[in-house]
């Protein structure tokens, strides 16, 4: 089925399986071994997740052959997000959520963020989210996929300081060199060293200290939809 699905099919289905089990086994009499609608049954049975772990094994696969291109010793990671339009389905409505903009018809949307490396021209994590959930949660949860010596970048709209303090705390690790209380950060110009007022460090300390009772600091628009 994925090695169906990779072939880049072009023409009509029930021609390109024809032609697909042909390769496969050559032989004097060509002999129909895949009916179309046999094949879109089974196409609905196919977890996502295949696509995800066939991905990372081809990732894997790649930086262990492949001379990899870095940067000063650091291996480059952009992270980027953006909406994408769906059809208006009940279950993607469900799903997903929806937009509703002041003069137009509500629209089904998707948050999708992605970790690039945009060295070697490759996509090394990519997540599909409800709309309303923050590019900024996306975030946290791409860093699991980081390895130590990553250089992370990033445009003006993700910097929080609750971002790293929620990484700590879920992954048990710290999420920086940086000192408590402050974040180091650079800039096309220099450097610069932030530190948060107070909403900021109770947004910190509520991610951190979790309590599902208590009520989020953070601004309604940073909070998971």
């Amino acid at each position: 089925m994925l090695l169906f699905l990779l072939n880049l099919i072009k023409g009509a289905h029930q021609r390109e399986l024809d032609q697909f089990f042909q390769v496969l086994s050559p032989g004097d009499v060509a002999e129909r071994v895949v009916t179309k609608s046999a094949f879109c049954a089974a196409r609905q049975k196919l977890k996502s997740s295949a696509f995800i772990e066939l991905n990372r094994h081809l990732v894997r696969r790649w930086y262990h052959d492949a001379p990899v291109r870095r940067w000063r010793g650091f291996d480059l990671r952009a992270i980027d997000g953006s909406t994408l339009r769906l059809p208006d389905t009940p279950e993607a409505i469900a799903q997903f959520g929806q937009m509703f903009p002041a003069h137009s018809d509500p629209a089904t949307l998707a948050r999708i963020s992605q970790v690039y490396d945009p060295l070697n021209g490759l996509i090394l994590d990519a997540i599909i989210a409800p709309y309303q959930q923050d590019e900024r949660e996306l975030l946290v949860e791409h860093l699991a996929a980081l390895e130590a010596g990553s250089l992370l970048l990033l445009d003006c709209g993700y910097p929080a300081f609750w971002a790293p303090s929620r990484r700590a705390s879920s992954a048990g690790v710290p999420a920086s060199r940086s000192t408590p209380g402050r974040w180091s950060v650079t800039s096309w110009r220099d450097d610069a060293t932030l530190i948060p007022h107070a909403e900021a460090q109770a947004a910190c300390r509520f991610t951190h200290h979790h309590d599902p009772g208590a009520p989020d600091p953070r601004p309604a628009a940073h909070r998971r939809g």
